[in-house]
């Protein structure tokens, strides 16, 4: 079932969250590929790009890839990040990028909002408060 829509995010990713576990806020986010890449395709690489649908909770960060079909990809298990992993960089003007360090594959994945979720109720900004709730929640603890 591919995604159409915020509360089908929800539920998928739902699945992923330990009992007790509240998913604040979701996004869809797309990775940036590498500089050569882009040169040496002439910008195609970033058309090609993996997608990722990113959930906040209260606790962590947890990370799912989407494949082709623009389904959640099963067969691949998900990233479960701390905030202290992640960085927030408006390096771009209008689409922040965030830097996560997977420290499960020791690879620093960079990330930005991916187009054309806004219809489904998907705002960056949103998206980008929760985070920092949720980081400065766990500092205060």
């Amino acid at each position: 079932m591919s995604i159409n829509s915020y509360y089908q995010i929800e539920k998928e990713i739902s699945e992923y969250l330990t009992p007790g576990e509240k998913l604040v806020s979701v996004a869809v986010l797309k990775e940036i590929p590498a500089i050569y890449k882009l040169m040496l395709t002439r910008g195609f690489a970033g058309l090609f790009s993996q997608l990722y649908i990113m959930g906040i909770t209260g606790k962590r960060i947890v990370l799912l890839p989407i494949n082709q079909k623009g389904e959640i990809d099963k067969s691949k298990i998900p990233d479960y990040i701390e905030f202290k992993d992640v960085e927030i960089q408006d390096k771009f003007i209008f689409n922040p990028m965030f830097h996560i360090q997977i420290n499960r594959k020791d690879k620093l994945l960079d990330l930005r909002f991916a187009s054309g979720f806004k219809s489904i109720n998907l705002h960056k900004y949103e998206f980008i408060s929760a985070f920092f709730n949720s980081k400065s929640s766990l500092k205060n603890e």
